[in-house]
């Protein structure tokens, strides 16, 4: 209903935090996942409801400049965290390297660790990114993303984009 501004910004550098996405610790503390240049996903938590954050930290999943997203699912009480789990290339054209593949992993002890690494999809000559994603009743998880293709000196033909949905069941991540 109301909307307002957190007492502290988070900065790191180069284009600094991007495109986050926040889930709810167990213990009430927000875990915030986000887009950085620096090579991998990185985190912060606020045990305020959002009004301070703390310091960003690396996850130590490597990632290009891309969106990460986390939820929790609902049938186990872990989180999820969907990304771009692709080597860093500063020299990359296009975002610090290859938005590809989207991957998915758990993490049962509220993302201090991060297990049960799988790829979602894998096509070197496409990006995959924006992921959202909800849960069903029955178990599964809608994920959609968009995806285009790269042309041959890496650049990504943002004229080509396509929307694809995936429904996967919950148990697949855990196999």
């Amino acid at each position: 209903h109301t909307w307002s501004s957190c007492r502290t910004w988070l900065r790191l550098p180069m284009r600094g935090c991007m495109e986050s996405s926040v889930v709810e610790l167990r213990d009430g503390r927000l875990l915030m996942t986000m887009r950085t240049q620096l090579g991998a996903v990185f985190q912060s938590w606020s045990a305020d409801g959002g009004e301070s954050w703390a310091k960003p930290q690396t996850t130590g999943l490597r990632a290009p400049e891309s969106c990460p997203r986390i939820e929790r699912i609902p049938s186990t009480g872990d989180l999820l965290l969907t990304w771009n789990h692709s080597q860093y290339d500063p020299e990359f054209r296009s975002h610090y390297g290859k938005r590809t593949p989207l991957t998915a992993a758990i993490s049962s002890d509220e993302g201090q660790t991060w297990g049960q690494i799988r790829n979602i999809e894998d096509d070197p000559e496409r990006a995959f990114t924006n992921p959202g994603c909800c849960f069903t009743r029955d178990n599964r998880l809608i994920l959609n993303y968009w995806t285009c293709p790269y042309d041959p000196t890496g650049k990504m033909l943002g004229d080509q984009i396509d929307l694809k949905l995936a429904i996967i069941d919950v148990d697949w991540f855990y196999d």
